[in-house]
């Protein structure tokens, strides 16, 4: 983006990122990796690879209307998993998601087949288990929610992005509000417990008016949470590729749409998702900095203690096409290896688990961290100490949030702690 404010260097949901993973010197066996690993209050991530069409703002590993290999695909999910039951015998699935692409652009006979696969997992407690699916507003039908509500699904998210068709269409995903009101009114039929509505801010000629059109229209319908994404141009996206001249004008944009929808019902969680007030959670035992994660499918992700592995990552739709097929043709035996991703030194494990705790609405406990590495953080992490003082985090009972200025600055707080052996290996061509 032209002028690209310093506040947005890059979304840190997750470290070491992706870009940083390499092939390891050898391959290392499921059972092996995860031998010494706690398996209970576990985190699953599913990765369904398409889509209807290709959003130009989209660097995710997926493609659009593929012409084959759905089934085979799904069928190699639904192996991989198997092998993951047989593998590690005392697993524990506390929370799950399933998101892409667009997992709803399954067949309604596909996608019954996934949800009783992820059943069996879960010992068939899936119904009492939080899960969370994504979805958009062209694939959604009746038949398709009635097997998400069946099988318990909690949360269903749908990017909308604006109200707009002049924005949705420089978005590179031209979208009927027709369409979108349909989608949502059939959905709020079913009651799920959450409903998740995307919008984007930054889109080229998108003003605080028109952003604000676009939040009051998604507000009419009440929905629980309410995520704003600032527009992010990478490389080798439809719009990467167009370079196309923006004014970036993302922090105005995000502060007008903060402050409309803490004043009209939602309180904040984190710098991208609005929560309506009195939303009731389900709860689960699961903490993202303290158990694992299990990744199914192609470019999926799964941490242990010491290690983060998946297959490999691509933006450019022939290395997409390649991986997505090559993890269709994966014998059990293969998939049974850990072949490619990172890891992690004593001082990645403390970054990693710093990230994980102060970013998308978490808080960092002084304790825990102590008692894993017997250290305290803010003597490992000068700059914790330097963002409590310019209050971008503040303290209450051992634990540290976020302030609202720190939410305001979370996508130039996670890279910063970025150790340089990561960001040395993240400098590399995207394939």
């Amino acid at each position: 983006m032209n002028n690209e404010s310093k506040e947005y260097e890059s979304y840190a949901y997750s470290y070491p990122h992706k870009l940083a993973y390499r092939l390891f010197a050898e391959p290392k066996s499921l059972s092996e990796t995860w031998k010494h690993e706690d398996v209970s209050n576990m985190f699953m991530y599913i990765h369904i690879p398409y889509c209807e069409m290709r959003c130009g703002f989209c660097n995710l590993l997926t493609i659009a209307n593929p012409k084959s290999g759905k089934q085979s695909y799904i069928d190699t999910v639904i192996r991989e998993l198997e092998i993951y039951k047989n593998t590690l015998k005392d697993i524990q699935i506390e929370e799950y998601a399933i998101g892409g692409g667009t997992p709803t652009f399954l067949h309604e006979d596909d996608l019954e087949k996934l949800f009783s696969a992820i059943n069996k997992i879960t010992n068939n407690h899936l119904k009492t288990i939080i899960g969370s699916v994504e979805c958009s507003p062209k694939t959604v039908n009746s038949t398709k929610l009635s097997i998400l509500k069946k099988y318990g699904v909690t949360r269903l998210s749908m990017g909308i992005q604006s109200w707009l068709e002049s924005e949705t269409r420089s978005l590179g995903r031209p979208q009927s509000p027709v369409i979108v009101e349909e989608a949502i009114t059939k959905i709020k039929e079913y009651n799920f417990d959450v409903l998740n509505l995307d919008l984007i801010y930054g889109i080229k000629n998108q003003t605080s008016q028109t952003f604000l059109y676009s939040i009051d229209r998604t507000i009419n319908y009440q929905p629980e949470e309410i995520f704003l994404y600032p527009l992010y141009i990478r490389e080798q996206t439809g719009l990467g590729k167009k370079q196309i001249e923006y004014n970036d004008n993302r922090m105005e944009l995000y502060k007008i749409g903060r402050d409309y929808l803490l004043e009209n019902g939602y309180q904040q969680i984190s710098m991208r998702c609005f929560r309506k007030k009195n939303t009731k959670l389900k709860e689960s035992n699961y903490n993202a900095t303290l158990h694992n994660t299990i990744g199914i499918g192609a470019g999926a992700r799964s941490y242990t203690s010491n290690r983060n592995y998946s297959t490999p990552f691509a933006v450019k739709m022939t290395s997409i096409r390649s991986i997505i097929e090559n993890y269709s043709k994966q014998t059990n035996k293969n998939l049974g290896l850990i072949k490619y991703g990172i890891v992690l030194s004593e001082k990645e494990k403390r970054i990693r688990f710093l990230l994980k705790s102060l970013i998308e609405g978490g808080q960092l406990n002084v304790n825990d961290y102590q008692v894993k590495f017997a250290t305290n953080p803010f003597d490992d992490f000068a700059l914790l100490r330097e963002f409590a003082i310019s209050n971008w985090i503040h303290e209450k009972s051992g634990e540290w949030k976020l302030t609202s200025l720190g939410m305001q600055k979370e996508d130039t707080i996670g890279p910063a702690f970025y150790s340089n052996s990561v960001k040395q290996k993240m400098q590399i061509e995207v394939l």
